[in-house]
């Protein structure tokens, strides 16, 4: 009794504003971040405590991450709650331990006796089909790490087109959509996660519904991998993919543009950054001066991300460099 009592209390603490969509969690989240960077504490609290109303939107780093920055603004309390759904989720009582005991301030706070009374959100794996993913993320892994230089790049194409042929036929069993979270549990997701890293445009085009579907009513986290990958994607090809209402998916768009005597230095949707070991700076990946913005951020929109002028401006420690000086900096 006195454990249900304690979830119940948990879940009011965490969930004291009406539960929002997981879409609008992950833009709530944003507009924490970009009110941190702000120096805006009150709305960073509001917005964090709007994202993580939904008790389905329980990524153990955005919490922390979370956690983190409530903590220095000195909303311990607040904090306290945020680590409580962290050991919920499934974060390890040495792992709470671990986090808190950087911050010596707030150590005092937590109760180890709460922690091992809080029911942890325990998935229902299938066994098979975890093994299946973990063999799929498995020789993508090794292709591209012990065995790099016994296969050429088209070897690993085909092994990257095999994961994905094993991909859709998962989706089919589902009836086209992903699995549910607790069904392949974290570890599963992580595995789609590092596969979905090395997948063609023309393949993430194909599932792309049933990708988008994950995100907005299943709780995956992958939609800025997801960015990533099609932003990557261009930056190698010719074309720019822009999202098609109409298709319901991503289509092939305008020509790709070309800065210096390669295309390769050109992003379209802010997937990416470029950290220069030499000067310590992380910078903007190179942006295509003429892509449609309105393209960019029905994209952006599309995966439950913010638009693009506000992911610029929650990461203002990202520095904006020229053109030219960014190739001098590949280059090197």
């Amino acid at each position: 009794m006195r454990q249900i009592i304690l979830a119940l209390m948990l879940f009011i603490a965490v969930n004291a504003y009406s539960q929002a969509d997981l879409c609008d969690c992950h833009k709530y989240y944003f507009k924490a971040e970009k009110a941190y960077f702000s120096n805006n504490q009150d709305s960073t609290v509001y917005y964090y405590k709007k994202a993580f109303s939904n008790p389905e939107f329980d990524d153990v780093a955005k919490i922390f991450n979370a956690a983190y920055k409530v903590i220095r603004i000195g909303e311990l309390e607040y904090a306290e709650n945020l680590i409580y759904s962290a050991r919920k989720a499934g974060t390890s009582i040495d792992g709470i331990h671990d986090f808190v005991k950087r911050h010596s301030k707030f150590e005092f706070m937590i109760d180890s006796s709460k922690l091992a009374e809080i029911e942890v959100d325990t998935p229902n794996p299938d066994a098979f089909l975890v093994k299946e993913l973990k063999f799929m993320q498995a020789r993508d892994q090794m292709i591209r790490n012990e065995y790099r230089n016994k296969y050429d790049f088209d070897y690993r194409k085909l092994i990257d087109y095999g994961n994905f042929l094993m991909l859709k036929n998962i989706l089919e069993r589902y009836k086209g959509s992903f699995p549910e979270l607790n069904i392949i549990g974290n570890e599963g997701e992580e595995y789609i996660e590092t596969i979905l890293h090395h997948f063609d445009i023309q393949w993430i085009a194909e599932i792309f519904p049933a990708l988008v579907d994950a995100i907005m009513n299943k709780g995956y986290m992958f939609n800025e991998i997801l960015l990533y990958q099609i932003d990557r994607t261009i930056v190698a090809g010719g074309r720019v993919y822009v999202y098609d209402p109409e298709v319901g998916s991503i289509v092939p768009g305008p020509k790709n543009a070309t800065i210096g005597d390669s295309r390769q230095f050109y992003q379209h949707y802010g997937g990416f950054d470029l950290y220069d070991s030499k000067s310590k700076r992380l910078v903007w990946w190179s942006f295509q001066k003429d892509a449609d913005k309105e393209q960019v951020n029905a994209l952006r929109e599309k995966l439950c991300l913010d638009s693009l002028e506000d992911y610029m401006s929650r990461r203002p420690y990202i520095e904006k460099i020229s053109d030219e000086e960014f190739i001098e900096l590949f280059d090197n």
